[in-house]
């Protein structure tokens, strides 16, 4: 059977662990249970619960401890001597999360003999092709480190992470996860829960609603406009822009304070321009937006793009007119501005019609994109 570990590592030792009182109360996570990929949590199944472990008692142990009848990890981390990781092995098949756009962790910081650190780091691993992990086995692995905020000592927290921000290493492989590292001060007790994938984010953390976000061409670049309600211990929104080809950064930042907001790029790109507000609570939480997008520079080239039928069940038609014959791609994004399939076809001056399988496509939103000879000439919203 294949395995997926779960590993801790504490950093230098800052002295004795004080006892750690274990959670009196659990999140229940609301995510629609057809939405997730779980790892370990009891509101899904099936739930992968510890069977074995493999922990290195020099390094850290994990256990189970219970609310009710509701399993949580518990681990503690003692005194580092060298880089190894402690690990505890899980008995359940490797994770295909290749579909999946989050990334969810719940993690309580008890108030006595919680982490020191100032930050939670969390690293996922592929285990590649052989989906095999070790000596001799690492050459095909892959992997991304997302640097948490602690939660408050004796509370828990919700992390809802994009996938994306894990970065391009890890994004290029997930369909064989096997691993997930967490760092925390040597001495100190963290406590895990809920840990799945999702293709949706439902958690709300943060004191702010969202009500709107636009996105359109104007005079001076591409401007975006929203509006939110109910802003509470607020700090502001970091305004985020990627490209088909790379990952998001940060392009602005527009404090809060106010309920009407605008923000102009000065500088987009020739193509598709994604964009998302990272919204950032004053103690450090924050959550994503949807993801925009802005199309810029190709008034000169663009086309009309027919799907249909649309909304789509397992096949649909592309129809569109080229004025020239050449390589034209036809590629699939979803709402987050991933791009989750890509085809080629050679086509012809004149109007072409290409049939497109989305049977191995989730339902939901997506934008088609139509581009010749690497320059953007169509889009159109599709459904399934």
């Amino acid at each position: 059977m294949k395995k997926i570990y779960f590993l801790g590592l504490g950093l230098t030792f800052l002295g004795l662990n004080s006892f750690a009182q274990d959670p009196t109360t659990a999140i229940v996570p609301t995510n629609s249970a057809s939405d997730v990929t779980n790892v370990f949590s009891e509101t899904y199944t099936p739930n992968s619960r510890f069977s074995s472990k493999a922990v290195n008692g020099s390094r850290a142990s994990a256990t189970d401890v219970y609310v009710g009848s509701n399993a949580i990890l518990k681990m503690t981390y003692t005194t580092i001597s060298d880089p190894n990781y402690s690990q505890s092995e899980w008995a359940t098949n490797l994770v295909d999360a290749s579909s999946k756009d989050y990334f969810h962790i719940d993690i309580y910081n008890p108030a006595a003999g919680g982490t020191t650190s100032s930050n939670i780091p969390l690293k996922l691993v592929d285990f590649g092709a052989d989906g095999k992990n070790g000596s001799g086995f690492n050459t095909d692995n892959k992997e991304g480190t997302v640097f948490l905020t602690p939660p408050a000592p004796g509370t828990w927290r919700s992390y809802n992470i994009m996938m994306s921000d894990f970065g391009t290493n890890l994004n290029s492989q997930r369909n064989n996860l096997g691993a997930m590292l967490v760092t925390a001060s040597s001495g100190s007790t963290l406590y895990f829960d809920n840990i799945y994938f999702s293709s949706s984010s439902t958690y709300n953390t943060l004191p702010l609603t969202l009500t709107s976000f636009t996105s359109k061409i104007g005079n001076n670049g591409a401007d975006l406009t929203w509006t939110t309600a109910s802003e509470e211990n607020f700090n502001g929104f970091e305004v985020q822009r990627r490209s088909d080809n790379s990952e998001f950064s940060k392009t602005g930042f527009v404090a809060g304070g106010k309920s009407n907001y605008t923000f102009t790029d000065l500088s987009p790109i020739n193509g598709n321009n994604y964009y998302r507000l990272k919204m950032i609570d004053n103690d450090g939480t924050f959550k994503y937006s949807d993801v925009k997008v802005v199309r810029y520079g190709l008034n000169d080239t663009k086309v009309d793009v027919s799907v249909y039928p649309n909304p789509v069940s397992d096949f649909t038609n592309i129809s569109f007119n080229v004025a020239v014959s050449g390589e034209s791609s036809i590629s699939l994004s979803n709402i987050q501005g991933r791009v989750v399939k890509n085809v080629n076809s050679n086509v012809l001056a004149g109007t072409n019609t290409i049939k497109l399988n989305l049977s191995d496509i989730a339902s939901g939103t997506y934008i088609l994109t139509v581009s010749q000879n690497g320059k953007i000439i169509g889009t159109k919203k599709l459904v399934k």
